[in-house]
């Protein structure tokens, strides 16, 4: 029995016309879409299955464009037709047939994936058929061999350093291997044969062997133990060569010595970030982007980055299982200049994770890293047509400048020892009075405040502030007083844990994006407007008289226009995610 879908995708002129279930790809370039990932629906979804047999594809791809494709019975875990997560299966021009069983899948689950990649704004590649083929009746499957070969294997080790008793450091591992063209072979390294590191510590890293001898040191690792087992991947292209490990050796020391060796240098480094989105109420949507900033990258210096979801697998932008992005120095916090996350298939999930790599060739040189944000870009989907358009809208962040008459950040390159700068056009900048200083905040740096003598003093801003928006982490989240405009018109949460905007003519008030007043001691997003507004002639941010807050502000926003709710919960959903350090 076969399932059939047939469609019709086009990348040229940033225009997707598709059957009308998939997720659709942002643009490289204003002109055209250089990449699409497309990801189906369950295709038996309303079938009897007992195994899934075989997936057929009939594509046209032209010179300089690729389609590929993946499996999924989760629409979350992706494989290749051999098993192999984040793999991805290329598509040639006519009919690819794609034989799945050794996947041994046995439910009516079934979504596939497809990649579309052109380098050339007026050929794109094209799938006009796609069929899943299954059976209500299972059969146990055996690779096929007669003769042919098989594309990839793993072998595993026991124990080399078994009885051993004299084991006080695993400092090195030598590998003597064949690696013809068109084969690679790769390694990784384990204690107890379910976590696997590669020689950074890097877990589900591996290392790549060359022909010859390969010598790798893992003193990182930090392992002072008797047990040490190493696994083998072996890929080949060809049915005539394959790669070999003739010999392998692991080192050790009966003594230890701290990794670095006290007076060399770390010539590579790894930092792993926290759940971006954890305490957030935020969840992935195949819209983020990776922003950050390299101040400082000098020659023989570089920082790479990968993501996760779940902390276990790690992905680049591209999709590739253990895979790094190489990052370049300078300023990428818009989404226009950041990382592309489209490409992972992070469509879904309530966690986001990053990894740096920061590697040097010299003692005295290091790479730096300021600044990291995860953004998002909006989308929009023209209904009523089989045949939709995607649109990439300008940054939600540059529709809320307009009317924009003062802006506090507190990031990095907006303050400078107590100074807090204000990036609107109006130069009201604050000072840091008292208990407050700057620490991390919900989009990059913020201000924390100690509940006793901490304000931000920033004086007279402007008449008629109509909208204010700002982040906050209130400790506790009652009976606090947050900021001051006049004497007499202020913002605070009262003894009910609700916020009140005291003195103004008619507020609405908006926390996470919606019209509510309720907040708890998590970060909260807290939006106040109103049509006639307040003057702001002697603004306090901390400190109301005598009153103070305790917690943390972060991008506060004053207005002379009182924004929509749409453009409120837009301003909410601009995506920039709590750094965690």
């Amino acid at each position: 029995m076969v399932i059939k879908n047939k469609i019709k995708i086009l990348l040229g002129l940033g225009l997707f016309a598709v059957a009308g279930f998939f997720a659709c790809a942002a643009p490289a370039k204003a002109d055209y879409y250089a990449q699409g990932v497309l990801v189906s629906n369950n295709l038996l979804a309303t079938a009897t299955v007992a195994q899934i047999i075989s997936f057929r594809a009939t594509s046209t791809i032209p010179a300089s464009t690729t389609a590929s494709v993946q499996f999924s019975q989760n629409n979350t875990d992706w494989y290749t037709s051999l098993g192999a997560k984040g793999g991805w299966e290329a598509l040639a021009s006519g009919t690819t047939a794609i034989e799945l069983r050794a996947l041994n899948w046995t439910s009516a689950n079934f979504y596939y994936r497809l990649k579309l990649e052109t380098a050339s704004s007026t050929l794109t590649p094209v799938v006009a058929d796609i069929g899943v083929e299954y059976s209500d009746t299972y059969t146990p499957y055996t690779a096929p061999w007669d003769g042919g070969y098989y594309r990839e294997g793993a072998l595993l080790s026991t124990n080399l350093l078994s009885g051993k008793t004299d084991v006080a450091q695993i400092t090195g591992f030598t590998a003597t291997a064949g690696v013809p063209a068109s084969t690679t072979l790769s390694i990784t390294f384990s204690q107890d044969l379910v976590n696997w590191y590669n020689s950074l510590g890097i877990k589900g890293g591996w290392e790549t062997l060359a022909s010859g001898t390969t010598a790798i040191g893992l003193t990182d690792l930090n392992w002072t133990t008797a047990n040490f087992y190493y696994k083998t991947k072996f890929t080949t292209a060809s049915s005539t060569q394959t790669p070999t490990a003739s010999e392998v050796e692991v080192t050790y020391s009966d003594t230890y010595t701290a990794p670095g060796g006290g007076a060399g240098y770390f010539a590579t480094g790894t930092v792993a970030s926290t759940d971006l989105l954890a305490g957030t109420g935020q969840v992935l949507t195949a819209k983020e982007r990776f922003g950050y900033d390299i101040s400082s990258l000098p020659s023989g210096t570089a920082v790479a980055a990968q993501f996760s979801r779940d902390n276990a697998s790690w992905y680049n932008t591209s999709g590739t299982l253990w895979g790094w992005d190489s990052l370049s120095a300078g300023e990428h916090l818009n989404v226009d200049a950041a990382l592309d996350l489209l490409g992972t298939g992070f469509a879904t999930g309530t966690s986001f994770y990053y990894r740096l790599r920061l590697t040097t060739n010299n003692s005295s040189l290091t790479p730096v890293v300021r600044e990291i944000r995860l953004l998002r870009r909006e989308m929009r989907l023209n209904a009523g047509s089989a045949s939709s358009t995607v649109r990439v809208n300008t940054p939600q962040v540059d529709r809320m400048t307009g009317g924009l008459v003062g802006i506090w950040s507190f990031n990095g390159k907006d303050t400078s020892g107590a100074t807090a700068f204000d990036r609107s056009s109006g130069g009201h900048n604050g000072t840091l009075t008292g208990g407050a200083r700057l620490d991390s905040g919900q989009l990059g740096q913020a201000v924390a405040f100690d509940g006793a003598t901490g304000y931000v003093s920033i004086g007279n801003v402007a008449s008629g502030i109509k909208t204010v928006a700002f982040w906050m982490k209130a400790e506790p989240a009652v009976s606090r007083k947050i900021m001051d405009f006049d004497g007499t018109r202020q913002i605070e949460i009262n003894g009910a844990g609700q916020i009140a905007a005291t003195g103004w003519p008619a507020p609405t008030i908006y926390v996470n994006g919606v019209a509510t007043s309720s907040v708890n001691t998590d970060w909260r997003f807290v939006a106040v407007t109103d049509a006639t507004g307040v003057n702001g002639t002697a603004v306090d941010l901390g400190r109301v008289g005598a009153g103070y807050f305790k917690g943390v502000l972060d991008e506060v926003r004053f207005y002379n226009i009182a924004l929509t709710p749409d453009e409120i919960f837009a301003l909410y959903r601009l995506g920039y995610v709590k750094i965690k350090r």
